[in-house]
Protein backbone atom coordinates (compact mmCIF):
# COMPACT_ATOMS: atom_id res chain seq x y z
CA UNK A 1 0.00 0.00 0.00
CA UNK A 2 1.53 3.38 -1.15
CA UNK A 3 0.74 5.97 1.65
CA UNK A 4 -0.51 9.50 -0.16
CA UNK A 5 -1.75 11.91 2.85
CA UNK A 6 -2.51 15.51 2.51
CA UNK A 7 0.53 17.75 2.49
CA UNK A 8 -1.00 20.47 3.91
CA UNK A 9 -1.45 20.33 7.83
CA UNK A 10 -4.03 22.93 9.93
CA UNK A 11 -0.99 24.55 11.37
CA UNK A 12 0.87 25.65 8.49
CA UNK A 13 -2.02 26.89 6.48
CA UNK A 14 -2.57 29.28 9.57
CA UNK A 15 0.76 30.58 9.11
CA UNK A 16 -0.26 30.84 5.25
CA UNK A 17 -3.58 33.26 6.46
CA UNK A 18 -1.08 34.87 9.09
CA UNK A 19 1.21 35.85 6.41
CA UNK A 20 -1.73 36.93 4.21
CA UNK A 21 -3.14 39.34 6.90
CA UNK A 22 0.70 40.84 7.32
CA UNK A 23 1.70 41.27 4.17
CA UNK A 24 -1.42 42.09 1.66
CA UNK A 25 -2.00 46.18 1.27
CA UNK A 26 -4.74 47.24 3.80
CA UNK A 27 -8.23 47.51 2.27
CA UNK A 28 -7.95 50.94 1.49
CA UNK A 29 -5.55 50.36 -0.58
CA UNK A 30 -7.41 48.75 -3.35
CA UNK A 31 -10.65 50.26 -2.59
CA UNK A 32 -11.08 51.84 -6.23
CA UNK A 33 -10.53 49.17 -8.11
CA UNK A 34 -12.78 46.72 -6.37
CA UNK A 35 -16.09 45.53 -7.59
CA UNK A 36 -19.05 47.32 -6.78
CA UNK A 37 -20.46 44.69 -4.12
CA UNK A 38 -17.11 44.61 -2.66
CA UNK A 39 -17.38 48.29 -1.94
CA UNK A 40 -20.70 48.34 -0.71
CA UNK A 41 -20.32 45.79 1.50
CA UNK A 42 -19.75 46.16 5.32
CA UNK A 43 -16.25 46.39 6.75
CA UNK A 44 -15.31 44.13 9.47
CA UNK A 45 -13.60 45.31 12.49
CA UNK A 46 -10.68 43.53 13.22
CA UNK A 47 -9.52 42.84 16.72
CA UNK A 48 -5.72 43.55 16.29
CA UNK A 49 -4.59 42.16 19.76
CA UNK A 50 -6.87 39.46 18.94
CA UNK A 51 -5.12 38.78 15.50
CA UNK A 52 -2.35 39.01 17.09
CA UNK A 53 -2.76 36.53 19.58
CA UNK A 54 -3.23 34.40 16.84
CA UNK A 55 -0.75 35.49 14.86
CA UNK A 56 1.37 34.02 18.36
CA UNK A 57 -0.35 30.88 18.73
CA UNK A 58 0.25 29.81 14.99
CA UNK A 59 3.53 30.92 15.68
CA UNK A 60 4.02 29.16 18.76
CA UNK A 61 3.15 25.60 17.37
CA UNK A 62 5.34 26.04 14.58
CA UNK A 63 8.14 26.72 16.46
CA UNK A 64 6.91 23.28 18.67
CA UNK A 65 7.02 21.92 15.04
CA UNK A 66 10.25 22.34 13.67
CA UNK A 67 13.20 19.82 14.75
CA UNK A 68 15.92 22.36 16.01
CA UNK A 69 19.33 21.05 14.50
CA UNK A 70 17.77 20.39 11.14
CA UNK A 71 15.43 23.31 11.14
CA UNK A 72 12.71 21.27 9.47
CA UNK A 73 9.05 21.78 10.58
CA UNK A 74 6.59 18.50 10.73
CA UNK A 75 4.07 18.23 8.89
CA UNK A 76 1.71 18.09 11.68
CA UNK A 77 1.79 17.94 15.68
CA UNK A 78 -0.99 17.50 18.13
CA UNK A 79 -2.21 19.93 20.92
CA UNK A 80 0.64 18.80 23.23
CA UNK A 81 3.07 20.23 21.50
CA UNK A 82 5.33 17.89 22.44
CA UNK A 83 8.53 17.21 20.56
CA UNK A 84 8.02 13.62 20.58
CA UNK A 85 4.34 13.76 19.12
CA UNK A 86 5.90 15.45 15.84
CA UNK A 87 4.56 13.78 12.94
CA UNK A 88 7.71 12.34 11.79
CA UNK A 89 7.65 13.58 8.03
CA UNK A 90 7.87 16.72 5.91
CA UNK A 91 7.44 17.80 2.50
CA UNK A 92 8.55 21.02 0.48
CA UNK A 93 5.23 23.04 1.06
CA UNK A 94 5.48 22.15 4.78
CA UNK A 95 9.01 23.74 4.33
CA UNK A 96 8.01 26.85 2.28
CA UNK A 97 4.83 27.51 4.89
CA UNK A 98 7.93 27.40 7.72
CA UNK A 99 10.21 29.98 5.45
CA UNK A 100 7.64 32.62 5.15
CA UNK A 101 6.10 32.50 8.64
CA UNK A 102 9.22 32.88 9.85
CA UNK A 103 9.36 36.21 7.81
CA UNK A 104 5.99 37.15 8.84
CA UNK A 105 6.91 35.91 12.79
CA UNK A 106 10.06 38.96 12.51
CA UNK A 107 7.58 41.56 10.74
CA UNK A 108 4.75 40.82 13.64
CA UNK A 109 7.92 41.60 16.40
CA UNK A 110 7.41 38.07 17.45
CA UNK A 111 10.70 37.00 17.15
CA UNK A 112 13.73 39.31 16.47
CA UNK A 113 15.68 39.71 13.17
CA UNK A 114 18.43 38.11 14.43
CA UNK A 115 16.73 34.74 15.20
CA UNK A 116 14.32 34.98 12.41
CA UNK A 117 18.02 34.99 9.92
CA UNK A 118 19.40 32.08 12.56
CA UNK A 119 16.10 29.75 11.41
CA UNK A 120 16.35 30.85 8.41
CA UNK A 121 19.71 30.28 7.48
CA UNK A 122 19.56 27.03 9.33
CA UNK A 123 16.90 25.55 7.04
CA UNK A 124 18.24 26.52 4.39
CA UNK A 125 21.18 24.45 5.07
CA UNK A 126 20.36 21.53 5.30
CA UNK A 127 17.36 21.95 2.27
CA UNK A 128 20.43 22.97 0.26
CA UNK A 129 22.32 19.65 1.02
CA UNK A 130 18.81 16.98 1.16
CA UNK A 131 18.61 14.80 -1.71
CA UNK A 132 16.62 15.95 -4.43
CA UNK A 133 16.09 15.07 -8.64
CA UNK A 134 19.35 16.93 -10.06
CA UNK A 135 19.28 17.78 -13.28
CA UNK A 136 15.89 19.60 -11.92
CA UNK A 137 16.83 20.81 -8.86
CA UNK A 138 13.20 19.71 -7.70
CA UNK A 139 12.57 17.88 -4.62
CA UNK A 140 10.46 14.91 -3.26
CA UNK A 141 7.58 15.02 -1.60
CA UNK A 142 8.57 13.56 1.49
CA UNK A 143 11.52 13.59 4.22
CA UNK A 144 12.06 12.75 8.13
CA UNK A 145 12.20 16.57 9.78
CA UNK A 146 14.39 14.90 12.22
CA UNK A 147 17.38 13.54 9.61
CA UNK A 148 16.30 15.50 6.94
CA UNK A 149 16.61 11.97 4.53
CA UNK A 150 14.27 10.74 2.14
CA UNK A 151 11.18 8.74 3.36
CA UNK A 152 11.32 5.42 1.94
CA UNK A 153 8.87 3.90 4.65
CA UNK A 154 5.66 5.69 6.20
CA UNK A 155 6.12 6.38 9.59
CA UNK A 156 3.85 4.18 12.14
CA UNK A 157 2.57 2.09 9.10
CA UNK A 158 5.68 1.49 7.57
CA UNK A 159 3.55 1.68 4.20
CA UNK A 160 5.83 2.04 0.97
CA UNK A 161 6.56 5.78 0.06
CA UNK A 162 8.05 5.95 -3.45
CA UNK A 163 9.76 9.44 -4.45
CA UNK A 164 7.76 11.55 -6.39
CA UNK A 165 8.58 15.32 -7.29
CA UNK A 166 5.32 17.30 -7.48
CA UNK A 167 4.77 20.38 -9.23
CA UNK A 168 2.85 22.44 -7.05
CA UNK A 169 4.77 21.40 -3.93
CA UNK A 170 7.61 22.40 -5.14
CA UNK A 171 6.19 25.47 -6.49
CA UNK A 172 5.18 26.56 -2.91
CA UNK A 173 8.89 25.76 -1.96
CA UNK A 174 10.01 28.00 -4.30
CA UNK A 175 7.66 31.03 -4.02
CA UNK A 176 9.09 30.74 -0.27
CA UNK A 177 12.77 30.88 -1.84
CA UNK A 178 11.53 34.26 -3.36
CA UNK A 179 9.88 35.53 -0.39
CA UNK A 180 13.29 34.92 1.81
CA UNK A 181 15.86 36.21 -0.87
CA UNK A 182 13.95 39.66 -0.81
CA UNK A 183 13.41 39.60 3.02
CA UNK A 184 16.49 38.68 4.94
CA UNK A 185 20.43 39.58 3.78
CA UNK A 186 22.01 36.76 5.44
CA UNK A 187 19.95 34.07 4.14
CA UNK A 188 19.72 35.38 0.69
CA UNK A 189 22.69 33.58 -0.94
CA UNK A 190 20.74 30.06 0.11
CA UNK A 191 17.54 30.50 -0.67
CA UNK A 192 19.25 31.97 -4.05
CA UNK A 193 21.48 28.84 -4.76
CA UNK A 194 19.01 26.64 -3.99
CA UNK A 195 16.22 28.47 -5.91
CA UNK A 196 18.24 28.87 -9.14
CA UNK A 197 18.68 25.49 -10.02
CA UNK A 198 14.99 24.61 -9.98
CA UNK A 199 13.92 24.17 -13.60
CA UNK A 200 10.03 24.92 -13.99
CA UNK A 201 10.38 23.70 -17.47
CA UNK A 202 10.53 20.18 -16.25
CA UNK A 203 7.35 19.85 -15.49
CA UNK A 204 5.99 22.20 -18.91
CA UNK A 205 4.42 19.34 -21.27
CA UNK A 206 4.46 22.24 -24.34
CA UNK A 207 1.95 20.02 -26.63
CA UNK A 208 4.74 19.47 -29.04
CA UNK A 209 4.40 15.56 -28.72
CA UNK A 210 1.92 14.13 -30.65
CA UNK A 211 1.82 11.21 -28.43
CA UNK A 212 0.83 12.71 -25.42
CA UNK A 213 -1.29 16.47 -26.70
CA UNK A 214 -2.66 19.04 -24.63
CA UNK A 215 -3.97 22.00 -24.91
CA UNK A 216 -2.71 24.55 -27.05
CA UNK A 217 -0.20 27.00 -25.36
CA UNK A 218 1.07 23.62 -22.85
CA UNK A 219 0.14 22.53 -19.51
CA UNK A 220 1.92 21.38 -16.57
CA UNK A 221 1.78 17.99 -15.13
CA UNK A 222 1.43 16.85 -11.60
CA UNK A 223 4.68 15.93 -11.26
CA UNK A 224 6.94 12.99 -12.04
CA UNK A 225 9.02 9.88 -10.26
CA UNK A 226 12.43 10.08 -10.97
CA UNK A 227 12.79 5.87 -10.62
CA UNK A 228 10.84 3.51 -12.38
CA UNK A 229 11.18 1.13 -9.01
CA UNK A 230 7.69 1.31 -7.47
CA UNK A 231 5.75 3.80 -9.83
CA UNK A 232 2.41 3.68 -9.89
CA UNK A 233 0.57 3.81 -13.09
CA UNK A 234 -0.78 6.85 -15.29
CA UNK A 235 2.88 8.08 -16.15
CA UNK A 236 4.81 7.89 -19.20
CA UNK A 237 8.59 7.68 -19.46
CA UNK A 238 9.82 11.06 -21.19
CA UNK A 239 11.62 14.67 -20.03
CA UNK A 240 11.08 18.26 -20.65
CA UNK A 241 14.93 19.23 -19.86
CA UNK A 242 16.67 16.26 -21.16
CA UNK A 243 19.30 14.10 -19.96
CA UNK A 244 17.48 10.81 -18.45
CA UNK A 245 14.03 10.41 -18.81
CA UNK A 246 11.47 10.64 -15.97
CA UNK A 247 8.10 9.00 -15.55
CA UNK A 248 5.84 12.23 -16.15
CA UNK A 249 2.31 11.73 -14.91
CA UNK A 250 -0.49 11.91 -17.65
CA UNK A 251 -2.42 14.00 -15.76
CA UNK A 252 -2.26 17.61 -16.12
CA UNK A 253 -2.83 21.18 -13.59
CA UNK A 254 -5.61 22.66 -16.71
CA UNK A 255 -7.33 25.52 -14.49
CA UNK A 256 -7.01 28.81 -13.07
CA UNK A 257 -8.20 28.57 -9.92
CA UNK A 258 -6.32 26.41 -8.51
CA UNK A 259 -2.97 26.92 -6.70
CA UNK A 260 -1.25 25.28 -9.65
CA UNK A 261 -0.65 28.58 -10.89
CA UNK A 262 2.09 29.57 -8.77
CA UNK A 263 4.45 27.02 -10.42
CA UNK A 264 2.93 28.60 -13.81
CA UNK A 265 4.04 32.28 -12.00
CA UNK A 266 7.24 30.70 -11.29
CA UNK A 267 8.32 29.66 -14.67
CA UNK A 268 7.35 32.57 -16.21
CA UNK A 269 9.18 34.74 -14.01
CA UNK A 270 12.49 32.57 -14.53
CA UNK A 271 11.91 32.75 -18.67
CA UNK A 272 11.42 28.59 -18.28
CA UNK A 273 7.91 28.62 -19.30
CA UNK A 274 6.23 31.40 -21.80
CA UNK A 275 3.61 33.59 -21.11
CA UNK A 276 1.41 32.19 -23.02
CA UNK A 277 1.07 28.98 -20.80
CA UNK A 278 -0.93 30.76 -18.16
CA UNK A 279 -3.85 31.63 -21.17
CA UNK A 280 -4.03 27.77 -21.99
CA UNK A 281 -5.79 27.15 -18.60
CA UNK A 282 -9.34 26.96 -18.24
CA UNK A 283 -11.41 29.83 -16.27
CA UNK A 284 -14.89 28.29 -17.53
CA UNK A 285 -15.28 25.73 -19.88
CA UNK A 286 -17.20 27.76 -22.75
CA UNK A 287 -20.46 28.78 -23.45
CA UNK A 288 -21.77 26.35 -26.72
CA UNK A 289 -23.45 23.92 -27.44
CA UNK A 290 -20.51 21.16 -27.19
CA UNK A 291 -20.44 22.32 -23.65
CA UNK A 292 -23.89 22.02 -22.75
CA UNK A 293 -23.63 20.03 -19.61
CA UNK A 294 -22.92 22.70 -17.41
CA UNK A 295 -25.63 22.38 -14.56
CA UNK A 296 -25.32 26.66 -15.00
CA UNK A 297 -24.49 28.14 -17.96
CA UNK A 298 -21.43 30.68 -18.01
CA UNK A 299 -20.90 34.43 -19.41
CA UNK A 300 -18.22 35.86 -21.14
CA UNK A 301 -15.89 36.42 -24.00
CA UNK A 302 -13.75 35.29 -26.25
CA UNK A 303 -10.39 36.75 -26.60
CA UNK A 304 -7.03 35.95 -27.77
CA UNK A 305 -3.40 35.87 -25.71
CA UNK A 306 0.28 34.87 -27.28
CA UNK A 307 -2.83 33.59 -30.11
CA UNK A 308 -4.37 31.55 -27.71
CA UNK A 309 -8.08 31.51 -27.56
CA UNK A 310 -9.31 32.05 -23.97
CA UNK A 311 -12.89 32.59 -22.93
CA UNK A 312 -13.07 34.83 -20.52
CA UNK A 313 -15.67 32.92 -18.91
CA UNK A 314 -17.69 33.26 -15.28
CA UNK A 315 -20.76 31.86 -13.56
CA UNK A 316 -23.10 34.21 -12.00
CA UNK A 317 -24.51 34.05 -8.50
CA UNK A 318 -26.37 36.91 -6.60
CA UNK A 319 -25.48 39.33 -8.94
CA UNK A 320 -21.66 38.47 -8.55
CA UNK A 321 -19.81 36.82 -11.37
CA UNK A 322 -17.79 34.10 -9.85
CA UNK A 323 -15.13 31.85 -11.20
CA UNK A 324 -14.77 28.64 -9.09
CA UNK A 325 -12.15 26.07 -8.44
CA UNK A 326 -13.00 22.55 -8.88
CA UNK A 327 -13.37 22.11 -4.93
CA UNK A 328 -14.88 25.76 -4.23
CA UNK A 329 -11.77 25.68 -1.77
CA UNK A 330 -10.72 29.79 -1.02
CA UNK A 331 -7.43 28.37 -0.78
CA UNK A 332 -7.19 27.69 -4.36
CA UNK A 333 -8.34 30.74 -5.47
CA UNK A 334 -6.68 33.44 -3.12
CA UNK A 335 -2.89 31.67 -1.89
CA UNK A 336 -1.31 32.47 -5.05
CA UNK A 337 -2.23 36.20 -4.78
CA UNK A 338 -0.67 36.23 -1.39
CA UNK A 339 2.73 36.06 -3.27
CA UNK A 340 1.07 37.20 -6.47
CA UNK A 341 -0.39 40.75 -6.96
CA UNK A 342 -2.77 39.30 -9.33
CA UNK A 343 -5.36 42.03 -9.10
CA UNK A 344 -2.41 44.31 -11.10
Amino acid sequence: MQHTPSRRSLLVGGAASVAAFALAPSPGARAASAPAFVRSAPTLALDKRRVHTWAADTWRSLVAMTDPKTGLPADNIPESLAAGDRSGYTSPTNIGGYLWSTVVARELGLITRGEASARLVRTLRTVEGMEHHTPSGMYFNWYDEATAKTLHAWPGSGDKVVPFCSSVDNGWLGAALLVVQQSDAAARPWAQRIFDRMRWDAFYNDNSDPAHRVRPGGLIHGGFYPYENGRPGGTYQGTHIGGDPVWLTTHHYDTTVSETRITSYLGIVTGQIPPKQYFAMWRTFPASCDWSWHEMQPVGENRTYYGIDVYEGAYTYRGMHVVPGWGGSMFEELMPDVFVDEAT
